[in-house]
């Protein structure tokens, strides 16, 4: 069973990627040794499955301010609203409680609040605006050593993500396309 099909078959809300592009996720970071971050965790169904991924080599730290957007209203796709009690419930169901494993930090990524941190990897899906994106792209590749993950690119939904990409990522030379899987892109680092 993959732990796309773990997480969804129990999870209190849902996982806010489509099957394909979380096994592209998994298969990135299984076994990947580092700090996984995670910009934007909502149900907290992607940082489960980076956190399963990774097993025992590495952590996943996740930063989200909990709210505006879904956290402020409905979350469209399951009509309820989420909060930090269960977004935290839902990663410990699959993580345990060990802080050593995974870390939720209910702050904004602008300004950017891990200075000193290196990440192998990090997930961008938070604020969807074409400024926050940029911000975010800004930071992560500054203190990011192997992968980039940026989700909703390629969507008529998200035009800010589509413009931040197209307009700063792909023009980035220390960064080079991976992989397109659906909406989530995959950067490596040069």
């Amino acid at each position: 069973m993959s732990y796309w099909s773990q997480v969804t078959s129990t999870i209190v809300g849902r996982v806010a990627m489509t099957q394909d592009e979380a096994m592209s996720l998994e298969v990135a970071l299984l076994r990947r040794p580092g700090i996984h971050l995670e910009i934007g965790v909502l149900w907290g169904g992607t940082l489960s499955i980076a956190g399963l991924a990774k097993g025992k080599y590495g952590m996943v730290l996740g930063c989200d301010p909990m709210v505006n957007g879904h956290w402020d209203d409905r979350d469209p796709m399951t009509l309820t609203k989420p909060t930090e009690e269960q977004t935290r419930m839902n990663i410990a169901q699959f993580l345990g409680l060990s802080p050593a494993r995974w870390q939720l930090l209910r702050k904004s990524s602008n300004p950017w609040p891990f200075m000193g941190l290196e990440f192998s990897t990090v997930l961008i899906d938070g604020d969807h605006s074409k400024e926050a994106v940029v911000s975010d792209w800004e930071n992560a590749s500054a203190n990011t050593t192997e992968l980039i993950f940026l989700h909703d690119y390629n969507s008529d939904r998200h035009p800010g993500v589509q413009e931040a990409v197209d307009d700063v990522v792909m023009k980035d030379p220390r960064w080079s396309v991976v992989e397109l899987v659906n909406t989530l892109l995959i950067m490596g680092k040069q």
